[in-house]
């Protein structure tokens, strides 16, 4: 496609534009690979892998918008770098966006700076990495636009940029370059009306099959959605940039239209709600199930909350509705951590809330994180203690991680040693921790996490009280996996500890 300079209108990027004709615009979209030595240590029963949903929810908008979509998803494909990049160039498009986390970001810039000797075509980044970091990471010459936020709008603006339609100045939530200096403009508000967002454009992704959820699972086949966007809560260590403070929520109707597609349409017979918060309107989540039952819909689903969103009443109607299981984040058994990085709630709401799960019938799991800022010996050893006397079906416990975005990113170095640039210690599942607590060391965190797994899991009374719980052979699988997982990754790994 012959394509003309913009730089030749006086003021703006001096990027390659799409000539004013007829012809649709293709967008190619391309999420991180695995890097060579994570493919070398591979294991599927380690690694989750969930339909990127972001870029599946933009894909979704701009195909309804007229344009021509391409998705490469180069994790779950389980594709190389060079393969992820020949893809890219024989999908001849005229535009590529590209995602990434922190921890991914380096070999997604790598392949994009490859992609820019190869071929004269827009490139933009958005995702939970560039939107923390936007001026840092369109320093790079790798990248041409960088789109925060919320990006359905925001992107299909760009592409009438690209058109000749709009000029970048005009267009809320995007940074661009200008004289060698980053622009960022102001952002784009939020979208208010999320049931007018179109639905992800799986289609366009591999089976959902192929996709490796965890162990958080009861029926299979099992897949990814999120019924709400935003959290208004102030935890510290919260990146918040992709959707903001402001919780909205889809309408029952909307969420249900979109299980009962999955399920008709994809055989899909579990969700795995990925909302930040999806229990915070507890009159949604009643009217979401009544909506469930009135349909017949017979799907089991999860979910993640807050511990003090939840009542007696509406853990029994979500399990009449589906629900099998609810993910808390308890973070800490210490009131004065929980205190420290606003957490905004008690050690007595925890223990009702996973109470609650328990009369009902739901599984309640924990999630705790080892090395927050003032966390010391005492302090951690009591989390560890507090998640075993709760009645939990399964619990994590991760190192913390002070990710770009989130409050505890910028002031980590005052309350320890804070390798911002080490990237493979934003890995949750890490032994080398990139933030490490005043009067602790690295050794003494990754030792207290094996501690805290090896006490929860290998107490006999758990063990027995989850073979008590096996009711199916999909209940038997799930718990030897979880059981394996366990083992390779904890027991194994303690004697080079």
């Amino acid at each position: 496609m012959e394509l003309v300079q913009i730089g030749q209108r006086p003021g703006l990027p001096e990027v390659p534009q799409a000539p004013l004709h007829a012809k649709t615009l293709k967008i190619t979209m391309v999420t991180p690979p695995l890097s060579h030595e994570e493919m070398l240590n591979y294991d599927p029963g380690m690694i989750m892998v969930n339909p990127p949903l972001g870029m599946a929810y933009i894909a979704g908008y701009v195909r309804e918008k007229g344009y021509r979509v391409e998705l490469i998803d180069a994790f779950a494909e389980f594709i190389t770098e060079e393969q992820t990049i020949q893809r890219i160039l024989d999908s001849k498009c005229d535009i590529l966006a590209v995602t990434s986390v922190t921890v991914s970001h380096p070999r997604m810039e790598k392949i994009c700076q490859t992609i820019k000797e190869k071929m004269s075509i827009p490139i933009v980044i958005g995702g939970p990495h560039f939107s923390a970091m936007p001026e840092r990471t369109l320093q790079s010459n790798a990248f041409d636009f960088g789109v925060s936020g919320e990006a359905e709008e925001t992107f299909c603006d760009l592409l009438q940029f690209v058109e000749g339609k709009k000029i970048p100045e005009e267009i809320q939530g995007l940074a661009y370059k200008k004289n060698g200096q980053v622009m960022r403009n102001p952002p784009r508000p939020l979208i208010k009306d999320i049931d007018a967002i179109p639905f992800p454009a799986r289609d366009l992704l591999p089976a959902l099959t192929a996709y490796r959820p965890s162990t958080k699972y009861k029926r299979w086949p099992v897949t990814t959605m999120m019924s709400s966007r935003g959290c208004p809560f102030k935890c510290i260590f919260c990146d918040k940039s992709s959707f903001g403070d402001t919780f909205r929520g889809r309408s029952a109707k909307n969420v249900v239209d979109e299980m009962e597609m999955l399920n008709k349409g994809h055989g899909i017979r579990e969700i795995n709600f990925y909302d930040d918060n999806f229990l915070f309107d507890m009159k949604r989540v009643e009217a979401i199930c009544d909506e469930i039952l009135s349909r017949g819909l017979d799907m089991t689903w999860s979910c993640e909350g807050r511990v003090h969103s939840i009542t007696l009443d509406l853990a029994k109607k979500m399990k009449r509705a589906g629900c099998w299981q609810i993910s808390f984040g308890i973070e800490s058994g210490s009131q004065r951590v929980l205190n420290f990085i606003k957490k905004g709630i008690t050690l007595q709401q925890v223990r009702d809330a996973v109470t609650i799960c328990n009369k009902a019938g739901i599984e309640a799991k924990g999630y705790f994180q080892i090395g927050l800022p003032t966390d010391n010996e005492e302090s951690i050893q009591d989390t560890i203690v507090f998640a075993k006397s709760l009645p939990l079906s399964t619990a994590s416990f991760n190192i913390t991680v002070p990710y770009p975005g989130a409050p505890l990113y910028q002031y980590a170095a005052q309350y320890g040693d804070f390798d911002e640039g080490a990237f493979e210690g934003y890995m949750v599942a890490t032994d080398k921790p990139v933030f490490v607590t005043k009067g602790l060391t690295a050794e003494y965190l990754v030792g207290k996490q094996k501690q805290a797994y090896k006490e929860f899991y290998m107490r006999p009374r758990y063990i027995l009280h989850r073979i008590t719980k096996i009711r199916s052979v999909w209940d038997l699988q799930r718990n030897m996996k979880g059981f394996l997982q366990y083992f390779k990754s904890f027991v194994s790994r303690a004697s080079g500890s």
